[in-house]
Protein backbone atom coordinates (compact mmCIF):
# COMPACT_ATOMS: atom_id res chain seq x y z
CA UNK A 1 0.00 0.00 0.00
CA UNK A 2 0.97 3.59 -0.77
CA UNK A 3 1.76 6.41 1.27
CA UNK A 4 -1.47 8.14 -0.21
CA UNK A 5 -3.84 4.48 0.76
CA UNK A 6 -2.47 4.18 4.90
CA UNK A 7 -3.51 7.77 5.33
CA UNK A 8 -6.39 7.71 8.18
CA UNK A 9 -9.55 8.77 6.76
CA UNK A 10 -12.44 10.17 9.23
CA UNK A 11 -15.30 8.62 9.42
CA UNK A 12 -18.64 8.35 11.66
CA UNK A 13 -17.66 7.73 15.26
CA UNK A 14 -14.59 9.87 14.91
CA UNK A 15 -13.76 12.28 17.74
CA UNK A 16 -11.54 15.48 16.27
CA UNK A 17 -10.15 18.40 18.26
CA UNK A 18 -10.57 21.72 16.23
CA UNK A 19 -8.96 25.42 16.83
CA UNK A 20 -10.32 28.03 14.15
CA UNK A 21 -7.20 31.01 14.94
CA UNK A 22 -7.87 30.03 18.80
CA UNK A 23 -11.29 31.86 18.05
CA UNK A 24 -13.13 30.26 21.34
CA UNK A 25 -16.56 29.67 19.70
CA UNK A 26 -15.30 28.30 16.65
CA UNK A 27 -13.13 25.81 18.20
CA UNK A 28 -13.55 22.94 20.48
CA UNK A 29 -14.23 19.09 20.02
CA UNK A 30 -16.37 17.83 17.35
CA UNK A 31 -17.74 14.44 16.73
CA UNK A 32 -18.79 12.62 13.17
CA UNK A 33 -21.72 12.06 13.07
CA UNK A 34 -23.34 8.37 11.62
CA UNK A 35 -24.02 10.51 8.10
CA UNK A 36 -20.24 10.91 8.08
CA UNK A 37 -21.05 14.86 8.79
CA UNK A 38 -20.05 17.51 11.63
CA UNK A 39 -21.62 20.49 13.43
CA UNK A 40 -19.74 23.00 12.60
CA UNK A 41 -20.30 26.95 14.05
CA UNK A 42 -21.49 28.91 11.27
CA UNK A 43 -20.76 26.46 8.45
CA UNK A 44 -23.62 24.13 9.74
CA UNK A 45 -23.43 20.77 9.11
CA UNK A 46 -20.24 19.90 6.95
CA UNK A 47 -19.74 16.22 5.20
CA UNK A 48 -16.01 14.84 6.31
CA UNK A 49 -16.84 11.08 5.68
CA UNK A 50 -13.80 9.74 3.68
CA UNK A 51 -11.25 12.95 4.12
CA UNK A 52 -8.04 12.97 5.62
CA UNK A 53 -6.77 15.76 8.37
CA UNK A 54 -4.95 17.30 5.99
CA UNK A 55 -7.28 17.57 3.22
CA UNK A 56 -10.25 18.52 6.23
CA UNK A 57 -7.68 21.23 7.64
CA UNK A 58 -7.53 22.53 3.72
CA UNK A 59 -11.56 22.53 3.14
CA UNK A 60 -12.06 24.44 6.29
CA UNK A 61 -9.47 27.42 5.74
CA UNK A 62 -11.46 27.91 2.70
CA UNK A 63 -15.04 27.81 4.09
CA UNK A 64 -14.12 30.01 6.75
CA UNK A 65 -12.21 32.65 4.94
CA UNK A 66 -16.35 34.36 5.04
CA UNK A 67 -16.10 34.63 9.01
CA UNK A 68 -12.04 34.72 9.43
CA UNK A 69 -9.28 36.66 8.41
CA UNK A 70 -6.42 34.07 7.08
CA UNK A 71 -8.27 31.28 9.11
CA UNK A 72 -5.53 28.68 10.03
CA UNK A 73 -7.00 25.40 11.40
CA UNK A 74 -5.42 22.91 13.39
CA UNK A 75 -7.23 19.78 13.36
CA UNK A 76 -5.89 16.97 16.26
CA UNK A 77 -7.72 13.50 16.51
CA UNK A 78 -9.31 13.00 19.90
CA UNK A 79 -10.75 9.85 19.72
CA UNK A 80 -10.94 7.22 16.80
CA UNK A 81 -14.19 4.73 15.63
CA UNK A 82 -13.75 0.90 15.87
CA UNK A 83 -11.21 -0.68 13.96
CA UNK A 84 -14.31 -2.52 12.02
CA UNK A 85 -13.01 -5.64 10.05
CA UNK A 86 -13.49 -8.50 7.98
CA UNK A 87 -11.16 -11.72 8.21
CA UNK A 88 -12.44 -14.65 5.68
CA UNK A 89 -10.55 -18.01 3.95
CA UNK A 90 -8.52 -20.49 5.68
CA UNK A 91 -8.76 -19.48 9.69
CA UNK A 92 -10.23 -21.00 12.49
CA UNK A 93 -13.26 -18.43 13.06
CA UNK A 94 -13.79 -16.37 10.15
CA UNK A 95 -16.49 -13.35 10.63
CA UNK A 96 -16.75 -9.53 11.42
CA UNK A 97 -14.74 -8.13 14.52
CA UNK A 98 -14.38 -4.78 15.93
CA UNK A 99 -11.20 -3.91 17.89
CA UNK A 100 -11.89 -0.34 19.92
CA UNK A 101 -9.19 2.11 20.03
CA UNK A 102 -7.73 4.10 23.19
CA UNK A 103 -8.44 7.76 23.14
CA UNK A 104 -5.51 9.58 21.58
CA UNK A 105 -2.71 9.65 24.84
CA UNK A 106 -5.03 7.91 27.11
CA UNK A 107 -4.46 4.18 27.91
CA UNK A 108 -1.60 2.12 25.54
CA UNK A 109 -3.56 -1.52 25.97
CA UNK A 110 -6.59 -2.30 24.13
CA UNK A 111 -8.56 -4.30 26.76
CA UNK A 112 -9.55 -7.56 26.87
CA UNK A 113 -13.91 -6.34 26.98
CA UNK A 114 -13.02 -3.86 23.90
CA UNK A 115 -12.03 -6.78 21.65
CA UNK A 116 -15.17 -8.33 20.06
CA UNK A 117 -16.05 -10.54 17.51
CA UNK A 118 -19.49 -9.52 16.07
CA UNK A 119 -20.70 -12.66 15.44
CA UNK A 120 -20.26 -14.18 18.85
CA UNK A 121 -18.15 -13.94 21.84
CA UNK A 122 -15.32 -11.50 23.42
CA UNK A 123 -12.01 -12.69 22.85
CA UNK A 124 -10.17 -13.91 25.79
CA UNK A 125 -6.46 -12.09 25.64
CA UNK A 126 -5.46 -8.24 25.24
CA UNK A 127 -3.51 -6.54 22.76
CA UNK A 128 -0.61 -4.24 23.71
CA UNK A 129 0.28 -1.46 21.96
CA UNK A 130 2.40 1.66 21.40
CA UNK A 131 1.16 5.15 23.48
CA UNK A 132 -0.18 7.34 21.14
CA UNK A 133 0.28 11.11 20.79
CA UNK A 134 -2.74 13.26 20.63
CA UNK A 135 -1.78 13.82 16.72
CA UNK A 136 -2.28 11.52 14.10
CA UNK A 137 -0.64 8.77 14.54
CA UNK A 138 -0.59 5.05 13.48
CA UNK A 139 0.89 3.71 16.59
CA UNK A 140 -2.85 2.33 18.38
CA UNK A 141 -3.74 0.31 15.04
CA UNK A 142 -4.12 -3.02 15.22
CA UNK A 143 -2.09 -5.11 12.42
CA UNK A 144 -2.91 -8.19 10.26
CA UNK A 145 -1.51 -10.03 12.44
CA UNK A 146 -4.28 -8.97 15.61
CA UNK A 147 -6.33 -10.05 12.92
CA UNK A 148 -5.34 -13.33 12.45
CA UNK A 149 -5.30 -14.02 15.91
CA UNK A 150 -9.25 -12.19 16.07
CA UNK A 151 -10.34 -15.06 13.97
CA UNK A 152 -8.83 -17.46 16.45
CA UNK A 153 -5.88 -17.98 14.10
CA UNK A 154 -4.52 -20.53 11.31
CA UNK A 155 -5.63 -23.73 10.42
CA UNK A 156 -2.98 -26.54 8.96
CA UNK A 157 -3.64 -25.71 5.54
CA UNK A 158 -4.03 -21.78 6.03
CA UNK A 159 -1.50 -20.62 3.54
CA UNK A 160 0.54 -17.55 4.44
CA UNK A 161 2.47 -16.66 1.60
CA UNK A 162 -0.91 -15.66 0.28
CA UNK A 163 -2.85 -13.03 2.26
CA UNK A 164 -4.61 -10.70 0.73
CA UNK A 165 -6.04 -6.95 2.10
CA UNK A 166 -8.53 -5.35 0.53
CA UNK A 167 -9.12 -1.48 1.69
CA UNK A 168 -11.73 0.86 0.38
CA UNK A 169 -10.68 4.53 -0.14
CA UNK A 170 -13.04 7.12 -1.73
CA UNK A 171 -10.99 9.23 -4.61
CA UNK A 172 -11.26 12.97 -4.90
CA UNK A 173 -14.78 13.16 -6.44
CA UNK A 174 -15.77 10.72 -3.18
CA UNK A 175 -16.63 7.56 -5.24
CA UNK A 176 -15.30 4.46 -2.91
CA UNK A 177 -12.57 2.48 -4.98
CA UNK A 178 -11.55 -0.70 -3.80
CA UNK A 179 -7.78 -1.27 -3.69
CA UNK A 180 -5.85 -4.80 -3.09
CA UNK A 181 -2.21 -5.83 -1.94
CA UNK A 182 -0.92 -9.19 -1.84
CA UNK A 183 1.13 -9.97 1.66
CA UNK A 184 3.71 -13.01 2.32
CA UNK A 185 2.70 -13.09 5.88
CA UNK A 186 4.92 -16.43 6.17
CA UNK A 187 7.64 -14.35 6.01
CA UNK A 188 6.59 -12.53 9.63
CA UNK A 189 5.79 -16.44 11.27
CA UNK A 190 9.25 -17.29 10.09
CA UNK A 191 11.69 -14.14 10.00
CA UNK A 192 9.82 -11.57 11.48
CA UNK A 193 9.83 -9.44 8.53
CA UNK A 194 7.53 -6.73 10.21
CA UNK A 195 6.73 -4.84 6.32
CA UNK A 196 4.40 -7.78 5.80
CA UNK A 197 2.36 -6.86 9.00
CA UNK A 198 0.70 -3.43 7.89
CA UNK A 199 -2.06 -1.84 9.77
CA UNK A 200 -5.42 -2.53 8.93
CA UNK A 201 -7.92 0.36 8.98
CA UNK A 202 -11.59 0.57 9.39
CA UNK A 203 -13.41 -1.32 6.51
CA UNK A 204 -10.26 -3.78 5.47
CA UNK A 205 -11.15 -7.20 4.84
CA UNK A 206 -8.65 -9.61 5.27
CA UNK A 207 -8.49 -13.06 3.23
CA UNK A 208 -6.52 -16.59 3.86
CA UNK A 209 -5.64 -18.41 1.29
CA UNK A 210 -5.94 -22.63 1.38
CA UNK A 211 -3.29 -24.87 0.65
CA UNK A 212 -4.26 -28.33 -0.83
CA UNK A 213 -1.51 -29.79 1.47
CA UNK A 214 -0.85 -29.37 5.12
CA UNK A 215 1.97 -26.85 5.73
CA UNK A 216 3.39 -28.36 8.88
CA UNK A 217 6.30 -26.44 9.46
CA UNK A 218 4.60 -23.21 9.18
CA UNK A 219 1.62 -24.61 11.47
CA UNK A 220 4.14 -25.77 13.64
CA UNK A 221 5.94 -22.35 14.19
CA UNK A 222 2.47 -20.24 13.92
CA UNK A 223 1.69 -22.70 17.41
CA UNK A 224 4.16 -21.77 19.19
CA UNK A 225 3.58 -18.13 18.77
CA UNK A 226 0.99 -15.95 19.71
CA UNK A 227 -0.92 -15.69 17.09
CA UNK A 228 -3.07 -18.77 17.56
CA UNK A 229 -5.18 -18.81 21.13
CA UNK A 230 -2.90 -20.67 24.01
CA UNK A 231 -6.69 -22.39 25.07
CA UNK A 232 -8.49 -25.00 22.32
CA UNK A 233 -12.25 -25.87 22.74
CA UNK A 234 -12.73 -29.92 22.20
CA UNK A 235 -16.02 -32.18 22.46
CA UNK A 236 -15.72 -35.40 24.02
CA UNK A 237 -18.57 -37.21 23.90
CA UNK A 238 -19.40 -41.09 25.05
CA UNK A 239 -18.52 -42.91 27.84
CA UNK A 240 -16.06 -41.09 29.77
CA UNK A 241 -17.13 -39.48 33.07
CA UNK A 242 -17.30 -36.10 32.15
CA UNK A 243 -18.55 -35.70 28.78
CA UNK A 244 -19.15 -32.47 26.96
CA UNK A 245 -17.36 -29.33 26.28
CA UNK A 246 -13.61 -29.18 27.25
CA UNK A 247 -11.20 -26.08 27.26
CA UNK A 248 -7.47 -28.03 27.04
CA UNK A 249 -3.82 -25.79 26.08
CA UNK A 250 -3.02 -25.95 22.78
CA UNK A 251 -0.81 -29.08 21.50
CA UNK A 252 -2.53 -31.60 23.85
CA UNK A 253 -2.77 -35.13 22.65
CA UNK A 254 -5.67 -37.30 23.00
CA UNK A 255 -4.59 -38.77 26.26
CA UNK A 256 -5.03 -35.28 27.78
CA UNK A 257 -8.14 -34.20 26.45
CA UNK A 258 -9.30 -38.10 27.92
CA UNK A 259 -8.05 -37.43 31.36
CA UNK A 260 -9.83 -33.68 31.08
CA UNK A 261 -13.29 -35.58 30.42
CA UNK A 262 -12.57 -37.50 33.72
CA UNK A 263 -10.99 -40.58 31.78
CA UNK A 264 -12.68 -43.60 29.95
CA UNK A 265 -15.11 -45.79 32.03
CA UNK A 266 -15.18 -49.46 32.32
CA UNK A 267 -16.07 -51.29 29.27
CA UNK A 268 -15.10 -48.81 26.96
CA UNK A 269 -14.38 -49.18 23.03
CA UNK A 270 -12.25 -47.95 20.59
CA UNK A 271 -11.45 -44.04 20.48
CA UNK A 272 -12.95 -42.16 17.50
CA UNK A 273 -10.97 -38.74 16.32
CA UNK A 274 -13.10 -36.37 14.37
Amino acid sequence: LNEELTKYRLGAGDKIFININNIEYLSGIRGVGPDGYLSLPELDRFKVDGLTIESLKEKLDLKYKTFVKEPNSEILMYAYRPVRFYVHGEVKKPGFYSIQLPKSGNSNTIKSNNITNLNSESLSDNITINESSPSLSYAIFPTVFDAIKSSRGITPFSNLSEVTLIRTIPNFKGEKIKYKTSLNFLSMIMEGNQSQNIRILDGDIIFVEKSNIILKKQFAKARKSNLTPDNIIVYISGNVFQPGQRIIPKGSGLNQALAIAGGQRTFSGNIEFL
